[in-house]
Formats: C-alpha cells, sequence, structure tokens
C-alpha cells in the first residue's frame, strides 16, 4: 500500500458514514455561503478594486493608510488594516 498517495494509514473514526456525509455537507454549504460572500463584495467593490490595480500599477507599493484614504474602509464593511487597531 501507498498511503502519501490519497490514502491515510489507519483510519479510525468515531462516528458513522452518516455523520460523515452530514459534516461533509455542512462544510460544503459553510465553503459555498463564503464564496457567495467573497463575490458578491468583489462586484460590488470592482470600481475600488480597479482604483488599487491603477495605483498599484503606477507605485507597486500601497501603504495600509493610503488604501483606507483611498477606500474610506467603512464603504467595504471590513479593515483594511490592522494599523488602526495598533494606534488606539
Amino acid at each position: 500500500d501507498q498511503p502519501f498517495l490519497g490514502r491515510e494509514m489507519t483510519r479510525h473514526t468515531n462516528y458513522s458514514n452518516d455523520t460523515a456525509h452530514m459534516i461533509d455537507k455542512e462544510i460544503s454549504a459553510m465553503i459555498n455561503n463564503s464564496y457567495k460572500e467573497v463575490l458578491e463584495m468583489l462586484t460590488t467593490n470592482q470600481d475600488k478594486l480597479e482604483k488599487l490595480t491603477l495605483a498599484l500599477l503606477e507605485r507597486e507599493v500601497i501603504t495600509g493608510k493610503e488604501m483606507n484614504k483611498m477606500f474610506k474602509e467603512e464603504d467595504l464593511g471590513v479593515n483594511l488594516t490592522k494599523e488602526k487597531e495598533l494606534e488606539e
């Protein structure tokens, strides 16, 4: 046997195949939901991504503070950098 070609050397599970299927189904749903969320964020903020792309092509490096100024971080709904937290 070649355990490093996708097979486990020892396979001990403390749960049934039905439970394994439920786990796989839940993980798949979590991945799909996350994918949809990210796709929505990218689509919604496409203009900002294009702005960032142009700035990076021109300058190659942009600081977190510069990105925050460009995007006004509250518009994205996420923190672009940890710098703000570190300053506080």
